[in-house]
């Protein structure tokens, strides 16, 4: 029997298949966002050709598919959302547009914002009315309810958002609105606040509830025409789709709560670190995974992998429980260009899987990394995705002379070796972005590297930043799709639980906690997880007493008592001073939310270790130049083939270390050491 995971990224689509046995294998295709679903298939067709198995004899082998998809996410980004219509209570239909008030541009009084999700004239108010308290001021006129669903028909709307004010102390009206619309509009997709996000804060709740609407009708199309081709080559079951939280759902509890699955593929990154970091014996690990379109990078500090309910896409704020993962437009493909005042810049913009770079040969005339890496020698112009990419390295040099070395005045190479070293201190930002500046010391943290760009640019991005140890797992160009087989069945509640700390309701927090779990509990249950594997994990968000942000604050579990909160408040003293470098004891502190996060733990597969080395010379191949500003440009560098590298070799720089998906680079100041399952670790040798 087999379990298999699929990441479908904008340019590749990576699979990784797994046997009873634990022997693992990497297959990695192109990806086709005109139809992701084709992508997703050929990659089942490529692991069922390495297993020499035909596509419905590996599906009626396969207990486990998990995948990763990148469909709410383009959605947003291209505006491919569904016609979507709001019902709020009356004279609240504005707050999507009023926001918050800050700009993403402090200065820029004409800042612009991409269309509204739900547009002005299909936001309808309702009366009603419910107090912070819970109790009802005007109880709901469903008159008003039924004429917004005259309209929403009339306008042809798919999905309907219903977000009232303090819905999630009292959500009976949205509760009856959803039956209305369920009744009247069967077909559209339905989306209520209280269900999506019961806390405080309307804009936030508002917000997260339209893209949830947005979202869900895309998502649900593709699972289902997913789900129609895997019945009809005979898988059965169900696919577990990946979260932003880190865990996974099924399939179809994913397309319910659709927001959950933005940026699902990078949230499984993370599961991916931990599991090479404890190779290490750490569980303090930097992730990052430089893809052909993005960078992504996140923070795991002694096992404890950072949350966020403050999260934009597209302009569009979120306020769910995610993993806190940073990106920016950084990846292989990402495009360089000269601004009119000189400047190179690269990215954001991609040049995606079509057309591509342009070393592609199928019509990119835009310089990307991937070209200037080809330019510098680091990338084996016969060899990329194994053989299924020849890249044609005058196409890139003439895109680079094109546009970066004749406006800048200067020669191919020292342009491409421009364009890596910009795109580098972009990445070394962005990870400076989530440790240094929230108090974190990156000389603490091992730096795990992937994704199919990533290795080349590992031990830059490790000198620059500071990090002592570089880990480069062997299978990092499907590094996600690797960490979604080491994933759990998660699911997040959060619900607000304002109070003082002083004047807390030790048997109205228990209720709450108790009431989030057994509701947990009982969903897994339903799904097919067996009790003995459900683990509860508790949280709460705090703050000093008028404070706008607050932090998460772990809380032990079972009844809590007065020690334990007095334990939880010296906990988020800590917490405070370590995100803002700064505490406050003598200040009054208070509770804004309350999380459980339910996990139905899966079996997971181990790390196979590697074959022992048989010499370097079995692995060598041609050396080629490659450039390396440190030795003056071009230099002969040693070429060894990584599927033929034990562990316990040792490769000292310079050198480059190829394999099917990616190329290890290994600059002279540096040595690579191949450990006991195959992974690379890089170090700086010290003079």
């Amino acid at each position: 029997m087999y379990r298999m995971a699929i990441d479908v990224g904008g340019t590749c689509t990576d699979g990784v298949v797994v046997d009873s046995g634990g022997a693992m294998h990497v297959v990695k295709v192109p990806s086709t966002p005109a139809n992701f679903v084709e992508g997703f298939v050929a990659c089942l067709d490529q692991a069922a050709e390495v297993l020499r198995l035909s596509l419905d004899e590996f599906l009626s082998r396969l207990e486990l598919l998990l995948h990763g998809t990148t469909i709410t996410t383009n959605a947003l980004l291209t505006g491919a959302v569904a016609k979507t219509g709001l019902i709020t209570t009356k004279g609240f239909r504005d707050i999507l547009e009023l926001r918050r008030g800050a700009r993403s541009t402090l200065y820029n009084y004409r800042v612009t914002f991409p269309p509204m999700l739900a547009p002005r004239h299909l936001r309808l108010e309702v009366e009603e009315r419910v107090l912070s308290t819970g109790d009802i001021m005007t109880p709901l006129r469903e008159a008003d309810v039924y004429r917004a669903v005259e309209q929403f028909k009339a306008a042809g709307v798919e999905a309907v958002a219903v977000s009232f004010l303090f819905s999630f102390r009292h959500p009976e009206h949205e509760q009856r609105v959803a039956k209305i619309l369920a009744a009247e509009l069967p077909e559209a997709y339905v989306s209520i606040s209280s269900e999506v996000l019961p806390r405080v804060g309307e804009y936030e709740r508002t917000s997260t509830t339209v893209v949830n609407a947005a979202v869900g009708p895309p998502l649900r199309r593709y699972l289902d025409h997913l789900e129609h081709l895997l019945r009809r080559h005979g898988f059965k079951r169900e696919p577990l789709i990946m979260q932003s939280n880190g865990g996974v759902l099924p399939a179809g509890a994913a397309w319910r709560h659709a927001v959950g699955s933005l940026l699902s593929g990078p949230s499984a990154a993370i599961p991916a670190a931990l599991l090479f970091a404890a190779t290490l014996g750490t569980r303090s690990v930097i992730s990052v995974d430089m893809g052909g379109t993005s960078f992504d990078v996140a923070l795991v500090n002694n096992g404890h992998m950072q949350t966020t309910m403050e999260k934009s896409i597209n302009h569009q704020r979120l306020a769910l429980p995610m993993l806190d993962i940073h990106t920016i437009g950084a990846g292989g493909g990402s495009i360089a260009w000269v601004d009119a005042g000189g400047l190179l810049h690269v990215g954001p913009h991609s040049a995606g899987a079509d057309p591509g770079p342009a070393c592609y040969g199928r019509g990119g005339a835009d310089p990307t990394v991937t070209d200037a890496n080809l330019v510098l020698g680091y990338i084996n112009q016969e060899h990329l995705l194994g053989g299924a990419i020849r890249c044609d390295r005058a196409a890139a040099a003439q895109a680079i002379g094109a546009k970066v070395a004749e406006p800048l005045g200067i020669s191919v190479s020292q342009a491409a070796h421009a364009v890596a070293t910009v795109v580098n201190h972009n990445m070394a930002d962005a990870i400076r972005l989530v440790s240094v500046r929230r108090g974190h010391n990156p000389k603490e943290f091992v730096l795990c590297v992937a994704g199919g760009a990533g290795p080349a640019h590992a031990a830059e991005l490790a000198k620059e930043v500071g990090v002592p140890r570089v880990l480069i797992p062997k299978t990092a160009a499907a590094y996600s799709a690797l960490g979604m087989l080491h994933t759990d069945l998660m699911r997040s509640y959060v619900e607000t639980f304002f109070t003082r700390l002083e004047n807390l309701s030790l048997p109205r927090l228990n209720e709450l906690f108790e009431r989030l779990e057994r509701e947990g509990v009982r969903t897994l249950q339903e799904e097919g997880t067996p009790d003995v594997a459900i683990e509860v994990v508790r949280s709460m968000d705090m703050r000093y007493l008028g404070q706008i942000h607050q932090v998460e604050v772990p809380a032990p579990p079972g009844r809590l008592t007065q020690a334990e909160v007095r334990q939880l408040a010296e906990a988020f003293h800590r917490k405070h001073h370590q995100t803002y470098t700064f505490s406050d004891a003598r200040s009054e502190m208070e509770i804004v939310d309350c999380r459980v996060l339910v996990i139905g733990r899966l079996a997971k597969p181990p790390l196979r270790p590697a074959p022992p080395a048989a010499g370097l010379e079995a692995a060598r191949k041609p050396a080629r130049p490659a450039y390396f500003a440190a030795l003056g440009g071009y230099v002969e560098t040693a070429i060894c083939d990584g599927a033929l590298l034990g562990a316990g070799s040792l490769i000292t720089g310079p050198a480059i270390i190829e394999e099917t998906a990616m190329s290890v680079v290994i600059p002279p100041d540096f040595q690579c050491t191949v450990d006991r399952y195959g992974n690379y670790l890089l170090s700086e040798v010290q003079a």
